[in-house]
């Protein structure tokens, strides 16, 4: 009888060990979600999102991403916590090669005139960052490129567009109305 008693007992422990095992077992998916928006500030005021703009000004592109933590849940009995740390595996990654920024209005830079719909980011003076965590990245419009630029008191729709690894297509817009 005492042995019954014991086996029960070691069976127990072994399914309370093997439970908490399977519950630290998790990963971390990280994945883009195609979501996000574009806005306007000028100076160090990035907390703003400005509809009216005079002078150099920088457009900020954001990207909404997704954290989603997987276990093994399932197979476990308990709902504690026990992993100090999961797996991390991001799902799908900026393609920087797709990125374009483009104005609904044609004008005139530096003599020349740039289309509607052509990509601002090839343009000098016209200054980008590499993306900062994958969250955002900041588009500055030198007040170089404003000063050689036929930008007029008028407003204007800026679209940036671009990709993902696994081609999701990201489209985000702003109207700002420019002045000279």
């Amino acid at each position: 009888m005492k042995t019954i008693y014991f086996k029960a007992l070691i069976g127990l422990y072994t399914v309370v060990i093997l439970s908490s095992i399977l519950q630290s077992c998790c990963k971390i998916e990280e994945r883009y979600t195609g979501e996000g928006k574009l806005t306007a500030y000028q100076g160090d005021q990035m907390n703003d999102d400005l509809d009216t703009l005079a002078g150099s000004f920088f457009l900020r592109v954001q990207f909404n991403f997704l954290i989603e933590q997987v276990s093994f849940n399932g197979l476990s009995l308990m709902n504690s916590v026990y992993a100090t740390s999961c797996a991390r595996e991001q799902i799908n990654h900026l393609d920087n090669e797709t990125f374009s920024l483009n104005v609904d209005k044609s004008f005139e830079y530096n003599g020349n005139l740039i289309e509607s719909g052509y990509n601002l980011l090839e343009l000098t003076n016209v200054d980008t960052n590499s993306p900062v965590d994958g969250l955002y990245f900041d588009i500055h419009f030198t007040q170089e490129f404003i000063d050689n630029s036929s930008l007029d008191d008028s407003s204007y729709t800026f679209t940036f567009t671009g990709n993902t690894s696994d081609n999701l297509t990201m489209e985000f817009e702003k109207n700002l109305w420019i002045k000279k």
